[in-house]
């Protein structure tokens, strides 16, 4: 029997109610996952926040982030931190909002043997998102399981709600993405600087629940700061448009 995929659940030490639901949803599985308790940034005071923000590029790069949103960045990076700590070879994380697909643990439990547990590379950083991804490149897909594939994404992605990591994505994340600069989900602007590699499974694993409207880590999204679009990304947006159709997919 092959060593299960490790699984880290984000949870509020107050949200036993959370905790306990996904201890039976994830059970039920045969899943033993591991309960990290969330950095609740609205209990931190001011200078204890701004202490791990790095102001002037968050001003450049994202705009603003509520309390919520920096103990949500914090909570997805201690457990980054704890992936390297024990070196494993890749993780699941999920935040204690969600639900999963009927094989999630039967996937994990395939291990690192299973096409699952091969996904991502094992020297490059690499993240696959669990959740939903609206369009992914036709010639990238790859078998993940049984009627179920990975593909480059060719839309944005957000969400931190599940996905997997690699070993290097948890360390080259930890690396840069303290001082924060914007939240825990922008991963296409992530894989824009060089920091990660983004896969997409189609069709998606693990979604939000109807919890995840009262998020107790994110109850208040500020507003993004939007760049204006250079020539060259305008020339790129333009191709990709015209190409789409036939370069890509509905995931």
């Amino acid at each position: 029997m092959p060593d299960p995929i490790p699984c880290y659940v984000i949870n509020l030490r107050s949200e036993t109610g959370r905790r306990d639901r996904m201890k039976e949803i994830l059970a039920a599985q045969g899943v033993s996952p591991t309960f990290f308790e969330a950095v609740d940034g609205r209990k931190m005071a001011r200078a204890e926040l701004d202490a791990h923000v790095d102001a002037p590029l968050l001003a450049r790069e994202y705009g603003a982030l509520s309390n919520g949103e920096i103990g949500c960045a914090l909570s997805h990076l201690a457990i980054y931190r704890d992936i390297v700590a024990r070196n494993h070879r890749a993780a699941v994380i999920l935040e204690d909002d969600v639900c999963v697909a009927d094989d999630f643990g039967r996937l994990l439990n395939s291990g690192f043997e299973g096409r699952f547990g091969q996904a991502l590379s094992s020297r490059d950083p690499e993240m696959l998102q669990l959740t939903k991804v609206a369009r992914g490149y036709r010639f990238t897909a790859k078998p993940l399981a049984p009627g179920r594939t990975a593909m480059r994404p060719a839309s944005s992605v957000w969400l931190a709600s599940g996905y997997m990591i690699n070993l290097a994505g948890a360390k080259s994340l930890s690396e840069h993405l303290h001082p924060l600069w914007t939240v825990a989900d922008q991963w296409s602007r992530f894989q824009e600087k060089g920091l990660i590699r983004l896969w997409a499974s189609s069709p998606a694993i693990v979604w939000e629940s109807e919890q995840a409207q009262a998020s107790s880590l994110e109850p208040s999204r500020a507003s993004r700061l939007h760049h204006p679009k250079t020539l060259r990304q305008r020339v790129a947006r333009l191709g990709y448009e015209i190409g789409r159709p036939f370069l890509t997919r509905a995931l």
